[in-house]
């Protein structure tokens, strides 16, 4: 054996006897045993009895010994607290002495009930968030009290400053009638250390207090009904439409539907005042005024039809007497080409 051991009681080298002890720092250990002669060279053999385990150098053994460990103090740097399993433990911290009444935990129950939801991030990647529900006893108001601990994949984190950083742990309390009373946290800050952008706030909704529109605590079996979430994925645009307010809208393949932009409607102060620009198409004049821009369907704006063909926007009344006005003309037309061919027929019968 080469090397030292430190206890309480000081340091110890090879070939001395240790007595029991608070060890304090680590180093290769041997334990103090009844089985035990003599040490010294370097193939020594450990044989025959004695109270304690003597070291000698590069000593051999052929025997099992069992390590006693005890620690006498412990600091919390780099460890994270099981607040849950804290709680629980609590009536029995302290040391029980004789003669006093024997202390009891309070109960410790097993995870009842499992869910899990998809997350998105700002990279449109998807990420599952395990929610695992305990029932830890009941309220004042008489009614029940569940412990939640929320898991993201690592490296994800959702719970700062505290290790592990990938889970949080938070409680939901119910009403004597099964509804929600209180839940906490309300949100979490996610962040999935994929590139994504960083500290994004994950909203969670259990439904509303005092009422029975969520998640809900009654003596049946746990399920879960109905989880909904507005998260989605990345997608490429598929289709576009646009609707009677002119909103041009953006089909995306991963089923979301997005409004990019939006078709401006035009009134004037006196749209008789327009000029004729052929077919169908009018341009301001000085008689019609300015043009007036906005939405469709506001402001006495009409609605904008998509894929449709516009109808005549003429005057019927004007278009009509314009129709026999030319009727007459090609009448008038007809009687001057008859009366011609009266004169040359009469022209050719002269004699």
């Amino acid at each position: 054996y080469t090397g030292t051991i430190t206890t309480n009681n000081g340091t110890y080298t090879g070939g001395q006897l240790i007595p029991a002890g608070d060890i304090f720092s680590a180093s290769t250990i041997i334990p103090q045993d009844s089985t035990v002669d003599k040490l010294g060279g370097a193939t020594d053999i450990l044989t025959g009895a004695d109270t304690n385990l003597i070291i000698g150098t590069n000593f051999v053994t052929e025997d099992d010994y069992p390590l006693y460990l005890t620690v006498t103090s412990l600091t919390s740097n780099g460890i994270s607290a099981n607040n849950s399993f804290t709680t629980i433990m609590s009536s029995i911290n302290g040391t029980l002495s004789s003669g006093t009444a024997t202390r009891s935990s309070q109960s410790l129950y097993m995870a009842s009930l499992a869910s899990t939801t998809e997350v998105y991030d700002s990279l449109g990647s998807e990420h599952t968030v395990r929610f695992q529900y305990t029932k830890t006893g009941f309220t004042k108001t008489g009614g029940t009290e569940w412990s939640v601990t929320i898991t993201v994949p690592e490296p994800g984190d959702i719970n700062l400053g505290v290790s592990p950083k990938n889970v949080v742990t938070g409680s939901i309390q119910f009403n004597s009638d099964g509804s929600l009373a209180t839940y906490n946290p309300p949100n979490l800050t996610y962040t999935a250390n994929n590139g994504s952008t960083a500290d994004q706030i994950i909203q969670l909704n259990f439904g509303s207090v005092g009422q029975l529109d969520g998640i809900t605590s009654f003596d049946k079996d746990s399920s879960t009904g109905n989880i909904t979430k507005d998260g989605y994925t990345g997608g490429d645009l598929s289709d576009l439409k646009i609707d009677e307010n002119g909103t041009i809208i953006g089909v995306f393949t991963n089923g979301r539907s997005f409004g990019l932009a939006q078709v401006a409607m035009s009134t004037f102060t006196n749209n008789g005042g327009l000029e004729s620009d052929g077919g169908n198409c009018y341009i301001q004049s000085s008689n019609s005024g300015d043009p007036v821009f906005g939405q469709a369907k506001t402001g006495g704006k009409g609605a904008i039809q998509a894929s449709s063909l516009e109808m005549s926007n003429v005057d019927l009344s004007r278009s009509l007497t314009q129709l026999i006005v030319i009727q007459r003309g090609f009448q008038a037309n007809s009687k001057t080409i008859t009366t011609s061919d009266e004169m040359l027929n009469t022209l050719l019968q002269l004699k």
